[in-house]
């Protein structure tokens, strides 16, 4: 058989594949050929399944091996001194390269930078020497102190880098920088009337007659006192009881300093129509046991309304305020918390009192007696809410004696005060452990 004959029957073979593979599934089921079967090729010749299989090895065995020649013949020669490649570069860059000096892209690079380098914006700024020595000592400043006046007063030393924080009720009044004064609310203020003279500009700070910084032209005076005064008897009248004088020029006081003891703190102000809260948080007690409001304003022309702070200490209020039986403008007094009293003498808060406002009356287990005599405490007609004030601090806002297992107080009362009250409300209160007396004449 010839080579032509054989590639004959090859493609004869692989175009009979290619036109009949869809039917190849169609087939009859043979599982096995002999050698010596037969297949008919083109042109009707017969060729049998052995010479069928050694012309088409021979035929792929011939295929790799062409396939594999084209590849070799088709390869890259090596060059003598350039192994596989050849030189891409042109001439221009191969000498621009042989330029470049020996390490001249040898960068190290610098443990520091110029500051010239960096461009200042409102995110990076410079910090000069100064200023960083300012941040410096502020990082070293000691910590700020805060406390009332009286604990500042009572420090033994002051730094002189440090700020202090005098505070009232959670308020900063002042302000200091060591020892010296920087800032201060003014506590003490208040005017005289046109009339006054020099003579009459003074205040008698624990008794020591000061003269006080009034303005000639307004009559008015405010400024800051560093300190408690710890007596304060006739304070702008004389200085003493047994010095007593009247005052008749100071016509409105508006705030006062810190007092320990107000005893006589407001007597002898015949002109006085404005007075100041009456603040008792730095109250000290007398005889170690007893804080006492006794005899604050006497002698002296009451206002319309007197406002108390910081009474829960406070355990004895005796003729804390004194006005006659009568006046034009009966006195109100608010603010009172009465949680630690024990004692309430002598007419409290005076004859001619329309309102008393205060909380907590009775919850102090010593308090026996309660001398609340007030001529106009309860009558609407004198002022409006008087009534209800004397609802509100008998009934509503008094503590439970009863409940508490403590012995009844008596209340000793105007005839006019009992009155306001209904039937129902005297019950409620006697039922919460209070006796209620009446009386047409003050009670001592």
């Amino acid at each position: 058989m010839t080579e032509a004959e054989k590639t004959e029957i090859v493609n004869a073979v692989v175009a009979y594949l290619k036109a009949n593979s869809a039917a190849i599934s169609q087939l009859t089921n043979v599982t096995e050929l002999s050698a010596s079967d037969t297949f008919e090729v083109g042109g009707g010749k017969q060729i049998s399944l052995l010479n069928l299989r050694r012309i088409l090895r021979q035929y792929i065995s011939s295929q790799v091996l062409n396939d594999v020649t084209t590849a070799i013949n088709g390869k890259q020669n090596a060059v003598e001194g350039k192994g596989l490649s050849a030189n891409d570069f042109t001439d221009a860059l191969k000498e621009k390269l042989s330029g470049i000096a020996e390490g001249a892209n040898n960068y190290i690079h610098p443990d520091s930078h110029s500051a010239s380098m960096i461009e200042e914006t409102e995110q990076k700024l410079f910090f000069t020497p100064e200023e960083r020595q300012k941040l410096q000592d502020l990082k070293n400043a000691p910590t700020d102190w805060s406390g009332t006046q009286s604990e500042y007063n009572a420090l033994t030393s002051y730094d002189a880098g440090r700020w202090y924080f005098i505070v009232n009720d959670d308020a900063v009044i002042a302000l200091f920088r060591g020892s010296s004064l920087v800032w201060a609310e003014p506590n003490c203020v208040g005017q005289f009337s046109d009339d006054s003279t020099p003579d009459d500009w003074y205040w008698w700070p624990n008794g020591v007659k000061t003269a006080l910084p009034v303005d000639p032209v307004t009559k008015r005076f405010s400024f800051y006192y560093p300190g408690v005064l710890q007596t304060a008897a006739y304070l702008f009248a004389g200085g003493s009881s047994t010095n007593a004088m009247v005052n008749e020029t100071l016509i409105r006081l508006e705030r006062i300093p810190l007092i320990a003891k107000f005893s006589n703190a407001l007597c002898g102000l015949k002109a006085c129509e404005t007075y100041p809260v009456i603040d008792c948080s730095e109250v000290a007690p007398a005889y170690d046991i007893y804080y006492d409001m006794n005899y604050v304003i006497l002698n002296s022309k009451l206002p319309r309304d007197i406002y108390f702070r910081n009474t829960e200490k406070i355990t004895q209020f005796e003729m804390t305020i004194n006005n006659g039986e009568t006046s034009s403008t009966p006195t109100r007094v608010w603010g009172l918390d009465f949680s630690r009293v024990q004692a309430l003498k002598n007419r409290a808060f005076g004859i001619a009192t329309c309102i008393i406002q205060g909380v907590n009356l009775g919850k102090r287990q010593e308090l026996s007696v309660a001398n609340l005599y007030a001529v106009y405490w309860g009558n609407d007609t004198v002022q409006s809410g008087s009534r209800q004030s004397v609802v509100d601090t008998l009934l509503a806002n008094s503590f439970d004696r009863a409940t508490a297992g403590y012995s009844p107080v008596t209340l000793q009362l105007s005839e006019q005060t009992v009155a306001a009250l209904t039937a129902d409300e005297i019950a409620a209160i006697t039922a919460k452990g209070y006796t209620i007396t009446s009386h047409s004449t003050p009670y001592n």
